[in-house]
């Protein structure tokens, strides 16, 4: 068994309903990420992925064997704390105490609106009107958007300091200041070219 405990990283308080993915296959990837919504995996699901939520004390526990090395996804529940989600690798011990604190950094929120080329919403992890709003940490980051269909030009972009690289349909590289208002980011996603034949 494995139990993980979420905290917040600042105050140091539990962080009750979070999601919490533990995937014991899957290749390395930065340590933070923003999701606008999280989806429980379904039945179909490869076995050894595990979905849980945090209980009121911020722990979760899931059955992986001894010696298993794992990734630990954690997404921020729903509220108005802007809680930026954390990936974090594990080898899961002998000793139950030594189980792993993942802590939840404080971001801001950043808002803005998806459309289309022709100016209607993209619904896309977006509310009915276009609009998001995702908790990211100040500096440096990108912020991908993805169409509701793939009738849009796909744009390639570099996670930094590795070989990786994702596709989106609009990727918006921004600078988030630590203090200040953030202005609403406005994301449009070109058309395809229709193809015949």
């Amino acid at each position: 068994p494995l139990t993980v405990e979420v905290r917040s990283a600042e105050g140091d308080r539990p962080v009750a309903g979070a999601h919490v993915t533990v995937i014991t296959d899957r290749l390395r990837s930065h340590a933070h990420f923003c999701a606008a919504d999280h989806a429980i995996l379904g039945a179909l699901t490869v076995p050894a992925d595990i979905d849980a939520v945090t209980g009121p004390d911020g722990r979760v526990r899931v059955e992986v064997a001894r010696g298993d090395r794992v990734e630990i996804l954690v997404h921020p529940p729903a509220g108005d704390e802007p809680l930026v989600g954390v990936r974090q690798a594990v080898t899961v011990g002998e000793e139950p105490a030594l189980a792993p604190v993942v802590r939840l950094p404080a971001g801001r929120w950043l808002t803005g609106t998806v459309t289309d080329a022709g100016g209607r919403d993209a619904l896309t992890r977006t509310d009915a009107g276009g609009r998001f709003r995702l908790a990211v940490l100040p500096g440096a980051c990108s912020v991908r958007a993805h169409g509701p269909t793939l009738g849009h030009p796909p744009v390639a972009a570099q996670v930094p300091g590795s070989t990786t690289t994702l596709f989106a349909h609009h990727v918006a590289r921004i600078d988030v200041p630590a203090a200040g208002d953030l202005p609403p980011l406005a994301l449009g996603l070109p058309a395809g070219a229709a193809v015949t034949g």
